[in-house]
This record gives structure tokens, sequence and C-alpha cells, in this order.
């Protein structure tokens, strides 16, 4: 099988903004938090006449549509995703999202080269270790990649999801 990192395109501009969120940066969490978070949380954000809202959102939460929920949901029972409704009340734009929450499985291949402060140089996955998982993130890196199974990267990219990048990610 073949796996994909996904990822919001770097390349959006004009993003939309998460209103007083707390904590700085990227936020990592595993299915062990699923009791700890709400099943359905309300956000406000900040927009222009410009923004717009990509179907993958990695900081500060790794976050998707629900159309990327659902295609998720559908292939990898693993997963755990809370409800996130994203709303601009001058603007009345609501959109739905959801925090994944995704576990680190150990699946690095030895052939995997690091950099001297740990980050990934070339990631390369054992495909033994990876099991039937469809969704995953990666122990041993510090990188939060959620990695995603050939059939799920095809799925998303036949319903035409905006801000959704696909890299290869090698096997061994």
């Amino acid at each position: 099988m073949e796996y994909y990192i996904m990822e919001m395109d770097k390349r959006i501009q004009n993003k939309f903004v998460i209103q007083k969120f707390p904590g700085n940066g990227m936020m990592e969490y595993d299915t062990s938090y699923a009791t700890k978070f709400k099943d359905h949380t309300g956000l406000l954000t900040v927009e222009s006449d410009k923004s717009s809202y990509p179907e993958v959102l990695e900081t500060p939460l790794y976050m998707v549509s629900e159309t990327i929920r659902r295609v998720l949901e559908l292939h990898d029972d693993h997963i755990v995703c809370k409800e996130v409704t994203m709303a601009n009340l001058p603007k009345q734009t609501i959109k739905h999202y959801a925090v994944l929450l995704t576990d680190r499985i150990e699946c690095l291949h030895d052939s995997t080269e690091l950099y001297p402060d740990g980050s990934v140089k070339k990631l390369v996955l054992d495909r033994s270790k990876i099991g039937d998982r469809r969704v995953f993130r990666v122990k041993g890196i510090s990188a939060p990649y959620i990695i995603v199974s050939l059939d799920i990267a095809e799925s998303v990219l036949r319903r035409n999801c905006f801000g959704v990048k696909f890299s290869h990610v090698d096997c061994a």
C-alpha cells in the first residue's frame, strides 16, 4: 500500500483566523484525549471579504472539514473526531470542522534519515509495522505529519477539496 502526508496547502493566502484561541503554535492530541475533549466546540473567527476556509487546518489543532472527516471515518476505525463549528458573527459565516485525534504508531524504517535536531530529512515507513492503519501519525519523529493511505488520498481528491496537499512517503 502507498502512503501520503496530508497537509494544508501552504500556498493558501488570506486564510481566516481563529479568534482568542488559547495556546501557541500547533498542538497535537491522540485518541487518549477523546474523553477530555467536548463532543462539540464553537470558535469565533476573524475574516476579510477574501478569506478562505481550507479543508485541512494544521494550527492550532489538526482539523479537517466535514467532507474529509467522513472519508477518514469510512476507511479507518482507529481515529476519533470531535466537532468544531467556526463562526464569524459579523459576516454570518459558519463552517464545520472536526479535530482529528490520531495515534502515533511505531513504523519508521531503518532507512529513515533525520537531521541532528531530530527533524525529518527523508521519511521511510516500514510497511510491515503499519498493519491495517490507514490514518496515523509516526512515532519517533518530531513532525506531526498525518499519514493517509492511497485510497483515502484518492477519495479526498475526487471530492475536489480546497486547500489539501498530499506528499508521497516512501515505504520499505
